[in-house]
Formats: C-alpha cells, sequence, structure tokens
C-alpha cells in the first residue's frame, strides 16, 4: 500500500546503483504543473471502503459548479480533484470541510512535488463555538489564545468578538487524528478555574466513545462491550 512506502524505505538495504540518485529538477512538466494548480489531493475520513464514483456524484450535486472537475484516485484512500478553473478550487476550500456519507472529507492543495506515499492529511477546518465565556474575557485576545488550544487559527468572526452573544466563533484547523476538544478550563482574571465548552459546526459523523471523527460508536474498537449510553463521553451536543 502506498502509505507503507516511506517504511519500507527506510528498512531497505540499498545497493549502490539504487543509491545513486537520479536528478529530475530540469525535467519538470509545465503542464503537470498546471494541472496541480487547478487541483486538490483528498481523503475521506472513513475506515470503510467507499465507491469513488458515487463520492465524485454526490459532490458534483454539493457543488454545483459552472465548469464542472474531474476526479482520479492516486493513491490508498487518496484522490485528487481537478478543477477548470481557480476560483473553483478556492471555493472550494474556503468552504470546507465537505462529506460523504456523513464522514468528512479533508482537502488540501496539490502540490507538483506531492507523493502520494507520504500524504499526510491530517488537518481539516472547521468553525468553532466557545460557549459560557467570562463576560469580561470575550475580547479577541482571550478568544483566539482558547481557541489555540484546538488547532491553528485561520479565522475569526468578528461579528461575535467582544458582545453579548451566546458564543464566540472562531476557524481553526483541527487535527483529525485526535479526539475532538469538548472545552477547556480556563482561569479568569479573578484567578478562578472555571470551564468552557466547545461546540463545531458541519462535523457530522464521530465516534460518541472515543471523540475521533475517522468511525461512529458502532465501529469503535476501543468502547467497553458493555457500556449505557448515559457513560459515553461524546455526543451530539458536540
Amino acid at each position: 500500500m502506498d502509505g507503507d512506502i516511506a517504511e519500507l524505505y527506510a528498512k531497505l538495504n540499498l545497493t549502490e546503483n539504487e543509491s545513486e540518485a537520479i536528478n529530475l529538477e530540469d525535467v519538470v512538466d509545465e503542464d503537470i504543473e498546471l494541472k496541480a494548480s487547478l487541483s486538490l489531493v483528498g481523503k475521506l475520513l472513513t475506515k470503510k471502503p467507499y465507491n469513488l464514483n458515487h463520492m465524485k456524484n454526490a459532490l458534483t450535486s454539493a457543488w454545483r459548479l459552472a465548469k464542472g472537475f474531474n476526479m482520479k484516485e492516486i493513491g490508498d484512500n487518496l484522490f485528487a480533484c481537478e478543477f477548470n478553473s481557480k476560483s473553483d478550487r478556492i471555493r472550494i476550500l474556503n468552504e470546507a470541510p465537505w462529506h460523504f456519507d456523513k464522514q468528512v472529507i479533508i482537502f488540501e492543495p496539490l502540490s507538483g512535488n506531492l507523493q502520494p506515499g507520504v500524504v499526510g492529511l491530517e488537518v481539516s477546518p472547521f468553525w468553532m463555538r466557545i460557549y459560557n465565556l467570562p463576560l469580561n474575557c470575550r475580547g479577541k485576545a482571550a478568544v483566539t489564545k482558547i481557541a489555540g488550544k484546538v488547532g491553528r487559527i485561520i479565522e475569526c468572526s468578528d461579528d461575535e468578538m467582544g458582545t453579548w452573544e451566546r458564543f464566540s466563533r472562531v476557524r481553526v484547523m483541527v487535527d483529525v487524528t485526535k479526539p475532538i476538544v469538548r472545552g477547556t478550563k480556563i482561569i479568569n482574571p479573578l484567578g478562578e478555574s472555571c470551564w468552557v465548552a466547545i461546540k463545531y459546526e458541519k462535523i457530522q459523523n464521530f465516534c460518541y466513545w472515543c471523540g475521533h471523527l475517522d468511525h461512529t460508536v458502532a465501529d469503535c474498537e476501543t468502547k467497553p462491550e458493555e457500556m449505557e449510553v448515559e457513560e459515553w463521553p461524546y455526543g451530539p451536543v458536540l
């Protein structure tokens, strides 16, 4: 499988001929570079098999692109979407996350130097909402400090900053290899410890036991067999 290539390479005892590198700096294909600039590499965050054509049909309906797009499998649970305009590519990235069969699709720009065997695709953008903030901790500095615990901040909703709304809203890059962050303890300006809750927009399926996004509780390998629903640490409230 493509994901094992880098690990296999590290274990190889290369011969002299295999160790001699071929320099490709002078053979970069401009047409391929152009195609890359119009493309995204993607991965469906799931442990189950799926049909790429069915996903393409679902995305075609959701995206409603005037000029369409092509989708090709390029590796193990890895595919490339080639658009016919850069504006379409930018819009799809900006409006992420997208889903298929209620599972998150991770997208990132396709670089011409990208190798399918070493693609990470471990972060995805989400709008998160921070609830129950102290009334004197609703400025941008406080909100971004809390959001930074979840992931790299890429956008703030200024309309909810420093207001008396129910929540403050921030767009962050979430590490999808880790459990969802449900909230965090904070120390308010009086030195008191308190809890603020976090919820996410456009998260559909995830595990109510371990908090990971690539499966549901029915397929969780770590959930005890005998466990009441009310004992699950996560739930639809997120």
